[in-house]
């Protein structure tokens, strides 16, 4: 082996790495159980639900639940749920923006505030659940763009 030129070494791997591009290999794409049961339950939704969704991830962790939070968003906005996001983690809300900007405002053209809104971070996790359920006005005021709660047009009859 040692006699073999590498540039032939660097052709074959080129030839093996190039030749799926040009003729894929058609694996079949399988929804897992529990993510045929979230595409499920968003699908049995009334349709114009109102639907509270906390994104709870970070760069780090980025690359493997992004494309989740993009689809789950793509899903929601097609059946005409309005999305109230919360994060409990810090980074969370520049996730959700970023999803919200992609899936809401380039592929939809929908309106913040009136198909969406980002209500932001806040520390607490379970205490803002717990917030939430109890009076969403209280453990949120503003928004995370700093709008007032009740200047929000989908906040309205929301308690």
């Amino acid at each position: 082996m040692g006699n073999v030129d590498r540039r032939w070494i660097f052709i074959i791997i080129a030839i093996v790495v190039m030749y799926p591009l040009f003729k894929p290999l058609g694996l079949p794409i399988r929804p897992t159980e529990s993510s045929q049961e979230v595409f499920n339950a968003i699908d049995a939704l009334p349709e114009g639900s109102k639907v509270l969704l906390s994104f709870e991830y970070g760069p780090s962790t980025k690359p493997e639940i992004h494309p989740m939070a993009i689809a789950v968003l793509r899903h929601l906005f097609e059946n005409g749920h309005q999305v109230y996001a919360t994060c409990l983690w810090p980074d969370g809300q520049f996730m959700a923006r970023e999803a919200l900007e992609q899936v809401a405002d380039e592929e939809y053209g929908l309106t913040y505030g009136e198909d969406y809104v980002l209500l932001g971070f806040r520390p607490g996790n379970e205490a803002v659940i717990k917030g939430i359920v109890s009076d969403i006005r209280k453990m949120y005021t503003i928004d995370s763009r700093h709008i007032p709660i009740g200047d929000i047009p989908m906040m309205e009859g929301i308690k």
